[in-house]
């Protein structure tokens, strides 16, 4: 017998159920994303965002819903892989949304997690229209004599090691005539007295609240595991960044340029200048530590700027509007 619970909030039992049912889907898939099986991070409570679907009591779909703010959710689904293509992505759906816009829920996105092994057909079958997508980037180290040897044997190792040797001597003969500081910028770490020009960056470039901008700036300079940056280019302050460490990670966040300087390499230089601090930061093993960063199709000059400087996509997430 087919049946369906909708549910505000699981118990033990049914998160071993879905997080069983989850594995053998990414298994299957090759995907990374893990689904967060928690209510306490939606905005709007006492909702139903859990969606079990049982046949014969054993569960072979799921659906949870993100309520991210008043009037929007997102949606991520998973059907084991011997029962795909027999409608039940859409049934969990059709309920989901229904039980949503009771709730006051407008707009719907649904995520999907692009792999060789999977499609978007389930979501194309719904009628959704693709609107944007989420990136995971992560810096790639320049090649070392090491690296080089080891790729010996590669298809078109040749061309790959001179493109990235040129980068590398066109970075040093960009640091070797620019060696003045005043011309070059300047990064440091921020101080309480940047308070001001940091919680008003955060305002002008990332549109926070005056009061949601000073509390992410203060929650940045007291944590021990954290610390921001300010860029300064001419003596004058005109850029900004944060960075969240790990043992193995350093993960970059906030950084920008103030809009009146945009546009003319100091993007480039600030992320530059970053990278060069970060890359002397190692793990527990002693190796670099990984740089990583997020950002979305919606900003093309942000990914034209990481792309150019050696991040590369390490994970993806593709938005789809119902």
């Amino acid at each position: 017998m087919v049946k369906v619970k909708k549910l505000c909030r699981l118990n033990g039992r049914q998160r071993e159920e879905i997080r069983e049912l989850e594995a053998q889907c990414k298994e299957k898939d090759r995907t990374k994303k893990s689904v967060y099986l928690s209510a306490d991070q939606n905005a709007r409570k006492n909702v139903k965002c859990f969606y079990l679907h049982y046949d014969e009591e054993q569960l072979d779909g799921f659906l949870c819903a993100d309520i991210t703010d008043e009037e929007t959710a997102e949606l991520y689904a998973f059907v084991h892989p011997e029962k795909r293509h027999r409608g039940i992505f859409s049934r969990l759906l059709n309920l989901a949304i229904d039980e949503l816009e009771k709730a006051g829920i407008e707009y719907f996105y649904g995520l999907y997690e692009p792999t060789p092994y999977v499609t978007n057909k389930a979501l194309l079958g719904v009628d959704a229209e693709y609107s944007y997508s989420e990136y995971m980037m992560c810096y790639q180290y320049p090649l070392t004599d090491d690296d080089r040897d080891s790729i010996k044997g590669l298809k078109g190792r040749e061309s790959f090691i001179e493109e990235r040797k040129a980068k590398e001597i066109g970075a040093k003969e960009s640091t070797d005539t620019q060696s003045d500081p005043e011309k070059t910028g300047i990064l440091r770490l921020a101080e309480a007295e940047d308070a001001a020009f940091c919680t008003d960056f955060l305002e002008a470039v990332f549109q926070f609240e005056k009061e949601e901008a000073k509390e992410r700036f203060e929650n940045f300079q007291s944590a021990s595991d954290s610390r921001s940056y300010v860029f300064l280019r001419n003596g004058e302050k005109i850029g900004f960044c944060s960075i969240y460490s790990s043992k193995n990670t350093n993960t970059i966040f906030d950084l920008g340029i103030l809009p009146a300087y945009q546009g003319n390499g100091n993007g480039t230089l600030l992320l530059s200048l970053l990278l060069e601090c970060l890359q002397q930061d190692t793990a527990e093993d002693g190796t670099p530590k990984e740089i990583l960063l997020q950002t979305g199709s919606y900003n093309e000059p942000a990914v034209a700027l990481y792309k150019s400087s050696g991040f590369l996509i390490k994970d993806q997430i593709d938005y789809y509007m119902f």
